[in-house]
């Protein structure tokens, strides 16, 4: 299986994006490529019995500088030839940062202890395209979405959910068709509805 990773974050001259893999005792580190500064990616080859978890870093004249957060884990479907993995940078210094604590994370938003999962949105391809947000400010009620330019991101009208079952990550996947992705697309939120309400005019 062929792991291809995207992300965007524009970085000053001399500064390389790379990611840090762990996984199976082992741990490794791959850099990515970019044309532009902005659009850094990289592609891995990696065995169907693989699991592992990965973080990205920036290498700086002054030393390394990681991304906030966890490990992000890597969610393998071994019956696709190729994953695309559609990520962003997580700043250090960003205000939601102090939502990750154990007392906010567990508690106040807490989710549902049966984690809800999304359904992978359909297509014909042999391929697909992996979404995934690291966020854990969202109260119980609510829910990630993700809405896009193409059929199969529900063309701007129907939201593709997000599945919380590894919460403070989220995660939608995408089956795709062809090499090239070309579209559109944008992080939503979505109200949960959990009990019918029956609205009556008596």
């Amino acid at each position: 299986m062929i792991l291809n990773f995207h992300i965007h974050y524009t970085t000053k001259p001399g500064v390389q994006m790379a990611i840090r893999l762990r996984g199976n005792g082992q741990a490794r580190e791959i850099n990515c490529q970019s044309f532009d500064g902005s659009n850094w990616s990289a592609s891995l080859q990696v065995a169907e019995n693989e699991s592992f978890e990965y973080k990205y870093f920036l290498q700086t004249p002054e030393g390394q500088v990681e991304e906030h957060g966890e490990y992000r884990p890597v969610f393998l479907d071994k019956t696709v030839g190729q994953t695309f993995i559609q990520d962003y940078w997580r700043p250090q210094n960003e205000a939601e940062r102090m939502f990750f604590s154990a007392a906010f994370k567990d508690v106040v938003f807490r989710r549902n202890s049966s984690k809800t999962e999304a359904k992978t949105a359909q297509a014909t391809g042999s391929n697909r395209i992996a979404f995934q947000l690291y966020a854990a400010a969202l109260p119980p009620n609510l829910r990630f979405c993700l809405m896009g330019s193409h059929e199969v991101l529900g063309n701007w009208k129907t939201p593709v959910l997000l599945s919380d079952e590894h919460f403070p990550t989220w995660q939608a996947v995408v089956e795709w068709e062809g090499a090239i992705a070309d579209f559109e697309y944008k992080f939503a939120m979505t109200l949960v509805f959990e009990h019918n309400i029956n609205i009556s005019d008596d």
